[in-house]
This record gives structure tokens, C-alpha cells and sequence, in this order.
């Protein structure tokens, strides 16, 4: 149970009826009111305008104006803006707060106000119309400060009647509390009224608020406001805006008025904004922003000495262009993964880059450093990868540098383990580029549903040709390795279009049709595989010129992309696939003979039945 603090050592008189009494203030700030106020419903008509209001439309009784609209005594264009300011008020349920607004009578009288305009709700929180309050400035500017003031008083009184209204003494003791108390906070009335309501306030925050409150009483100061938060019978506390108006010298109230505005959903969304400015979405990481003002923070004399490790995912392109983009994702979020749980709890881990992490090490020796980095490496090794489920291999190349001395700046440290980290990506590359290919190698099996047999066929028959042909070494080999890897693109084709046995659509037959460009990305990522991006792009081409996808023609086709094209007819020709019967090999060869000089270089396919096949061609 709450106790009651030294503020609270007087009793408090009683009070009229809380419904009476709030209905005696209503219509007290209504009657005496410098200020024009109106409540309208949900299409604009007036419910409820006080004299200064019906003044201002040149009314003399403000019940005439009650079922009206501003079109009833504005001009139209007037009157259209103020209906479309107001709707989308309502809509929106956001209030627009001191803006002057043009007011021309239909007599041709202009004034102008400053005006604010809030949603208005009703007791069980649905929204029924809107309340504004102006001040005429139309003679001279008011002193803004004022008038910011004045308004804040106001739109504490009878603002958003979903607020938790309370009216205490100058001891804090609550005289008065709005029945909106019971479903904000969980309280009866009954079970506040009489006590402290500052007592409420939790611990952390109470200091804070007692103060400003006792400053307001004292030094008669008019309005305060703080955030806080404030607790509910089950123990809990939300975040409160509590603000407080001294209304001591007003005769009706003879107190202060305190108004607490559940504000929850804003310090959620405040929280989400801070997380998002500072986190980096995919990986949950630190966000170069964040990474930029910890570096200016902890580069002190007093965590020195300090250490960074710079860290390039390898391999991210060759993922993306084999496996899709999703697959890099996951190894970047598997990258973020590793550092993190290699890292220690106060270490500043941050994703600065696309595939570029770096983390912040105070007080961190160059020993230490090395030790996390090996950490990191030991467990990349341990995860592996290149199964189906994995398809890509883990790693990550890293550099660390160290600061003893506060003379030396933090960018340069920065650099220096930039630098480390890219000589251990060259030395890291071919092996790691070795392991993705043989990777997509087995992939490509996989997906493609073309068995060993058909590689150790392929490679052959490209044997076979080199050595008809002719060929120096350095063709040779690319000749092999292309004739295992010229499918390589159709790994980012859809297994159920591969494996159709139906006519393929139209849109399955163009996605088909993408797979050399797609093989020429992947081998253009690898320095393995760049000798024969242009041989994989080709190898669809046909003599005629009907080929895709560049239409090219004759000699213009690559020798290796239109010796690829007759082996791998032919083979595909005399195998079971999925969406044709299997020819005979003499069937196969006089389809060959069929195609030569049209889909097939006529020389190269001589060549082809005859050397290698060993079959005459007449």
C-alpha cells in the first residue's frame, strides 16, 4: 500500500458531487473564458460555443448556433478550409496546435485567431467530434509564450476526456479524480480520493515531480509538466505525461488541477525509432551511425589500451549470383551470428557495410584481439557449409589493430585493420572460392537432376573434341571445366519447371531461357570461373543465328560454347530427361546431321560423329 508523504498531513474538506463539480467547472471556464471555445460533431456542426465564439460570428446567443455550420456565417472558402482542417483531425486523431486561421463573415467582417483544434472523445474513448479554443490576435501578436501557456492550461482542463483528471491542494492530497481513473489505472475513485496522489508516482520519478510541483505552489509558478510514470492497482506502471496547472487562486477550484495523458503508444514508438536509428535491420547488429558515435565516445585516454577488428564476409557475390539473394542474406545473418556470440558482452559489434562488420574493443589488448579473431575462425570452420541445406560455406576474412597511445586517432586505427583485413581476403580467396564452386558444383547436381554420369560423359566428349581439334592445354582445361559447369545458371531455375514433364508456359520457357546469363554472373564472381563466363553465356547459341540470348551466328559463337552445344545435344538426346523419351545413339546422330549448319556448326559436328563418336558421317 502507498503511504502518503509529508504533503499529506492536513485532511481534506469535502467536496461537492465529482459529476456536479465537474459540470460547475465545465461551465465556469465557459462563462469566463477570454477565449472563443466550441465543440462540433463529427460533420462540423456546433454543439456546444461560448459568448466569445457566437462574437466572433456576430451571433449575440450562442444557442442559435447549435445544429449550425461555419458555412452558416463564414464565407464559403472560409468556411471549406476550416471543414477540411477538421476532418482530417478526426481522421487522424492528431490535434493541430496554434495556427492562425482567417475568419471572413458573410458581412464581410475579417478577424483573425490563433487557434488550436483537438479530437473529442467521448468517456468510453470513441470519438465523437472536436473541440478547438482561439484567441483574437487580429489587434496585436500575443506574447507567444503566454499564449502557449494559456492553452496548455486549457487543453489540461478539457482536453481528451480519456485523461486521468485529478484537482489536490497544496499538499497533494487528491479532492478530486475523474471516473477515467478505473480504466487507465485500475484505481476507484474512491480508492485515491483523500490520499497523495505525488505517492502514486514511481520511486525513480517521484523526486523529479515533487519538486516541480512544490515549485508551482510556492513561487505561484502558472503550468509545469514532466514525464513520469504513475501505477495501476495490479502493480504495474505505464508512462504518464503528468502535467499540473496552479488554479489556487480561482474560487471554484481553489487548487491544482493535474491532468495524466497515458502516453504508452509514444514512448513504444520512441523506443522502436531509437532501435531502428541505431540497429541495422537484417542482422540485429549495430548500425554504422551507431558505431561512429561509440567510436567518438570511448576513444578516451581512459580505455586505452583500445582494439578494432575489421571483418568482409567472403564469398557474398558468388552467393548472390549462384544461390539468390536470400542465400547471401543468410550468410551475412549467420556471419552477424558468429562475431556475436565470439564477441564479448561490452565489445561494440556493428554491420557498417554491406558485407563489412566491425567491432570496437575498449580496453583491449592486441593479444586479446587476435584471441577473438581466432575464436571467430574456429567457429566459421566448425559451421562449415556446402550441404543442400547450406549451399554456401561460412567465412570471414579479418584484421585487428590496437591503440596504446591517446596521441594516435581511432580512424587511423581503423585503417590499419582495414588493411590487414583485405591482405587476409587474397590470401583467403581462392580456397574460399575452391569450396563455393565445388559447392555449386553439387548443387547444381542436385537441382538440375543431372546425374555424375552425365558430367563424366561431358568431360568426354570435350576430351575427345580438344584432342580432335587440336587444342592448346590452356583450352583444353577450359574446355573441361566448362563442359562440367555450363548448366551452372540453372540452379536459380525453379525445380518444378526443370524437372516438367509437360510443355513448359511461356513465362516458364523465358526463365529457362535466362539461365546462360544467370551461369555468366556466377562464373564472372569467381576468378576460377571468369575464363569461361563468356564460353557459359554462348553455349545456347545457334549456327543459324536463332539462338539465345544474343542471337549470335556462325564464328561468332565461341569455338568452346559450339562444341559444348553438339556434346551436350547429344547427350541429352540419348539419356532420359524428364520432358523427352530417350533417342537411340543412331537416331541422336542423324539428328545431329539434320541440324548441322542450322543449330549446329557443320564442321565441328563432322568432327563430332566421326572422331568422336566414331561413326561415318555419309
Amino acid at each position: 500500500m502507498v503511504e502518503n508523504s509529508a504533503l499529506s498531513e492536513t485532511t481534506h474538506e469535502d467536496i461537492p458531487n465529482s459529476e456536479s463539480f465537474k459540470d460547475l467547472l465545465f461551465e465556469t471556464i465557459m462563462k469566463h473564458s477570454q477565449d472563443s471555445i466550441y465543440f462540433k460533431d463529427l460533420i462540423g456542426r456546433f454543439i456546444v460555443v461560448n459568448n466569445i465564439k457566437a462574437e466572433k460570428h456576430g451571433v449575440s446567443d450562442p444557442k442559435q448556433m447549435v445544429g449550425k455550420t461555419d458555412f452558416d456565417y463564414l464565407t464559403k472558402d472560409i468556411a471549406g478550409k476550416i471543414l477540411k482542417t477538421e476532418k482530417k483531425i478526426i481522421e487522424s486523431g492528431i490535434p493541430v496546435i496554434g495556427t492562425e486561421e482567417k475568419l471572413t463573415r458573410l458581412d464581410g467582417k475579417t478577424t483573425w485567431s490563433s487557434s488550436s483544434k483537438y479530437p473529442l472523445y467521448d468517456r468510453s474513448g470513441k470519438l465523437i467530434g472536436l473541440w478547438g479554443i482561439s484567441r483574437d490576435i487580429t489587434e496585436s501578436e500575443m506574447n507567444k509564450a503566454a499564449l502557449f501557456s494559456a492553452e496548455r492550461k486549457l487543453d489540461t482542463i478539457i482536453a481528451n476526456i480519456s485523461d486521468v483528471i485529478t484537482i489536490t491542494g497544496v499538499d497533494g492530497i487528491i479532492n478530486y479524480m475523474s471516473a477515467s481513473i478505473e480504466k487507465q489505472f485500475g484505481w476507484s475513485t474512491n480508492d485515491l480520493i483523500g490520499k497523495n496522489g505525488l505517492d502514486y508516482i514511481h520511486p525513480d520519478d517521484r523526486e523529479r515531480v515533487v519538486l516541480a510541483y512544490r515549485n508551482l505552489v510556492k513561487n505561484n509558478i502558472s503550468f509545469t509538466s514532466e514525464e513520469c510514470r504513475y501505477l495501476r492497482k495490479d502493480g504495474s506502471y505505464i508512462p504518464v505525461q503528468f502535467s499540473a496547472v496552479n488554479m489556487l487562486s480561482d474560487a471554484h477550484v481553489d487548487g491544482v488541477l493535474i491532468n495524466y495523458r497515458d502516453i504508452s503508444d509514444r514512448k513504444k514508438r520512441e523506443e522502436e525509432i531509437f532501435y531502428l536509428s541505431y540497429h541495422d535491420v537484417m542482422t540485429d547488429l549495430y548500425n554504422r551511425a551507431f558505431f561512429s558515435e561509440e567510436c567518438s565516445r570511448l576513444d578516451t585516454e581512459r580505455q586505452l589500451p583500445i582494439s578494432v577488428i575489421m571483418g568482409d564476409v567472403n564469398g557474398l557475390k558468388l552467393v548472390n549470383d549462384a544461390f539468390g539473394h536470400a542465400e547471401g542474406d543468410k550468410l551475412i545473418i549467420e556471419c552477424a551470428e558468429v562475431i556475436r556470440l565470439c564477441c564479448r558482452k561490452e565489445d561494440i559489434v556493428a554491420r557498417i557495410g554491406g558485407d563489412e562488420f566491425c567491432i570496437l574493443l575498449p580496453k583491449t589488448n592486441v593479444e586479446t584481439a587476435g584471441m577473438i579473431c581466432d575464436r571467430i575462425y574456429q567457429e566459421c570452420k566448425r559451421r562449415g557449409g556446402g550441404s543442400e541445406k547450406k549451399p554456401y560455406f561460412l567465412s570471414i576474412s579479418l584484421g585487428h589493430a590496437t591503440k596504446t597511445e591517446s596521441q594516435k586517432a581511432l580512424d587511423s586505427l581503423i585503417k590499419e585493420a582495414e588493411e590487414l583485413m583485405y591482405r587476409h581476403k587474397l590470401l583467403d580467396q581462392k580456397s574460399v572460392h575452391s569450396s563455393l564452386i565445388s559447392s555449386i558444383q553439387a548443387t547444381m547436381t542436385m537441382r538440375t537432376h543431372e546425374t555424375e554420369e552425365h558430367s563424366e560423359r561431358m568431360t568426354i566428349f570435350a576430351g575427345a573434341m580438344g584432342k580432335a581439334l587440336s587444342l592448346p592445354e590452356d583450352q583444353r582445361f577450359e574446355l573441361d571445366l566448362l563442359s562440367r559447369l555450363h548448366d551452372i545458371g540453372k540452379i536459380s531455375i525453379e525445380e518444378y519447371i526443370l524437372s516438367k514433364p509437360e510443355k513448359l508456359t511461356e513465362n516458364e520457357w523465358s526463365q529457362i531461357k535466362l539461365h546462360p546469363e544467370i551461369g555468366c554472373r556466377i562464373a564472372q564472381s569467381s576468378p576460377d570461373l571468369i575464363g569461361i563466363a563468356y564460353y557459359i553465356l554462348c553455349h545456347h547459341e545457334r549456327w543459324d543465328g536463332q539462338g539465345y540470348p544474343q542471337n549470335l551466328s556462325g564464328e561468332n559463337i565461341p569455338l568452346l560454347s559450339r562444341i559444348i552445344a553438339i556434346a551436350d545435344s547429344y547427350d541429352a538426346m540419348t539419356q532420359k530427361r524428364p520432358y523427352r523419351k530417350t533417342m537411340t545413339a543412331s537416331s541422336a546422330i542423324a539428328e545431329i546431321k539434320s541440324q548441322s549448319g542450322k543449330q549446329f556448326d557443320p564442321a565441328l559436328a563432322r568432327i563430332f560423329v566421326e572422331e568422336v563418336l566414331g561413326v561415318s558421317w555419309e
